[in-house]
């Protein structure tokens, strides 16, 4: 230990420790959107002496890297049970790209092919994404209309260049143009909660029906 801190001290206060980059084996594409393309990979350190499962977040557009900034600044601050950890930023060949905590398991809609999901599940699985929205809303970060991944490349398609996300989980204000808060977050929510509840065939294909849905389900509560 004081051949260590001599070592340390001899280089000055503002001495800097270069580590030597991991590499990243891309095993599946989990997900593209308009910005970003969500990869499950495998981390390993530069000498071989560990790997990790993680999942890279790969920005698609050079013209969005403040944007992903903000989001690994403010993501980084939060530490919850409830929400998927940001591990690093990485520069790769790709891209810029966040390194996320990786979560063996099915989404909601997978959830939902496989068959009908009990009332108990249902307030379950409510009750806990209501949880990590809090964390995410206390660092003022909010999510959108993705809530734990909860759309597939079915239900993901654009809407237009300003108003981007999942159409049938987009609440009125976002439709209208107007900006995203933590309601539109819980509106998105009640949605889901109201798919849960209904099944797939109630999940809206068309933009226009979304638009509509969101509309009539405003005032109600699903």
């Amino acid at each position: 230990m004081k051949r260590l801190a001599h070592n340390l001290n001899s280089a000055g206060p503002m001495a800097r420790m270069k580590s030597e980059s991991p590499t990243y084996k891309l095993e599946i594409c989990l997900g593209e959107g308009l910005s970003s393309c969500v990869y499950k990979a495998e981390r390993l350190d530069s000498r071989g002496h560990s790997k990790q499962q993680v999942v890279l977040k790969i920005l698609k557009n050079q013209n969005e890297v403040e944007w992903l900034r903000q989001e690994f600044e403010a993501l980084s601050k939060i530490d919850s049970a409830f929400c998927v950890r940001m591990l690093a930023w990485e520069n790769l060949k790709l891209g810029p790209a966040l390194v996320l905590e990786y979560i063996e398991g099915i989404t909601l809609y997978e959830l939902l092919l496989s068959g009908s999901v009990e009332g108990e599940l249902i307030s379950e699985l409510i009750a806990q994404i209501q949880l990590g929205l809090q964390c995410l809303e206390r660092a003022r970060r909010f999510h959108g209309v993705k809530l734990i991944d909860f759309a597939t490349s079915l239900l993901d398609f654009s809407v237009s260049k300003e108003i981007i996300g999942t159409p049938p989980y987009l609440a009125p204000e976002i439709w209208s143009g107007g900006a995203r808060s933590i309601k539109s977050d819980l509106f998105a929510l009640g949605l889901i909660e109201y798919d849960l509840k209904n099944g797939l065939s109630q999940i809206p294909s068309e933009q226009e029906a979304c638009r509509l849905r969101a509309e009539a389900l405003k005032d109600t509560d699903s």
